[in-house]
């Protein structure tokens, strides 16, 4: 059964970077299936396709996805003002990206939190 999909949209060939988009059912939600996801998508871009950068952009009202990536290493480039129009009225979005350099730096200790996670639900 999907649970969601993630799509990663180059910028262009020299730069190496792309926008990331994520969308996850309700139902996955809170339950660290999306962090598993991000982290294969991320080393797959990374490490095989030879990204160099991966830019994610969010609603700023948020917060719950905002938290989540302040605490996971994601580096908030800036504020986009009336970025999108949604629920009839323009509303600011968040910009925020990773490096190979850095996820690559820190993504043993994020797979290590997600395993030692994934093995507390083991009964």
């Amino acid at each position: 059964v999907p649970i969601g999909m993630i799509q990663c949209i180059p910028d262009c060939k020299k730069n190496k970077a792309g926008h990331l988009g994520l969308l996850v059912d309700c139902e996955a939600q809170g339950k660290h299936i999306p962090t598993e996801a991000m982290i294969l998508t991320m080393d797959y871009l990374f490490n095989r396709q030879g990204y160099n950068k991966v830019v994610l952009e969010i609603l700023e009202s948020n917060e719950s996805l905002k938290n989540t990536l302040d605490k996971s290493g994601w580096y908030r480039e800036g504020k986009l003002l009336q970025e999108c129009f949604i629920d009839g009225r323009f509303q600011n979005e968040l910009r925020y990206c990773m490096t190979a350099k850095y996820f690559n730096k820190n993504k043993d200790q994020a797979m290590k939190e997600y395993i030692q996670w994934a093995d507390s639900l083991k009964v």
